[in-house]
């Protein structure tokens, strides 16, 4: 064979090598667009064949695993909440806040619109045995002047009778110093109750 001939022949296994090549990698990326990662659709064009080694099937591939988690991974389920936890002597503790709550109110509206017969009814009943309201009108006389409340948070205590401690925060108004305007302040306030005879009673200092 001539030179002009094997060089010719040459060529032709050149480009067909180039026309091989490509086609094997537009069906490389033709299966990672399909999903078809070591598997090619039969002539059929519904069942798969493996694709691998001469009599050699291929395992089938698994599901997706990004290495990354999803932006948007699907929400968990809700979980929901513990029960309350029981209070020796107390009920329901939903219930009992919700009781609570109306007693401590009704006290404070009494007590910012200074009706102290109606505070002093509130006060435990071994407080009302031993101290007259005339001792409860001394007890709260000079104070600042109270605005309103709002009630931050109700803690049950176990005990005998059973209690609860009840912090809320108090807006009041002082006067000012050296005859300025008076000033609009807030504080922190804990108020003890205690539960006798079915019903909450405020604990009253001495």
């Amino acid at each position: 064979m001539s030179e002009k001939k094997m060089n010719r022949s040459h060529s032709k296994l050149f480009f067909l090598d180039i026309r091989v090549a490509r086609s094997a990698l537009a069906a490389g990326f033709l299966s990672v667009a399909l999903g078809l990662s070591g598997h090619a659709l039969a002539a059929d064009g519904g069942s798969e064949t493996p694709v691998g080694a001469a009599g050699a099937e291929q395992p089938m591939p698994g599901p997706f695993k990004p290495d990354t988690p999803l932006v948007n991974p699907p929400e968990s389920e809700e979980v929901s909440a513990p029960p309350a936890k029981k209070v020796e002597g107390l009920g329901n503790l939903e219930k009992e806040e919700q009781a609570l709550r109306a007693r401590v109110e009704a006290r404070w509206d009494a007590l910012i619109k200074v009706d102290m017969a109606k505070v002093y009814e509130f006060a435990t009943p071994t407080y009302r045995k031993a101290n007259s309201l005339n001792h409860l009108n001394n007890q709260y006389a000079a104070q600042v002047q109270r605005d309103s409340i709002r009630i931050d948070s109700v803690r049950f205590e176990e005990g005998t009778p059973p209690s609860a401690k009840v912090a809320l925060t108090l807006y009041f108004t002082t006067s000012g110093f050296g005859g300025s305007d008076p000033l609009k302040l807030d504080a922190p306030v804990t108020d003890t109750w205690v539960k006798v005879d079915g019903e909450w009673w405020y604990v009253e200092p001495r």
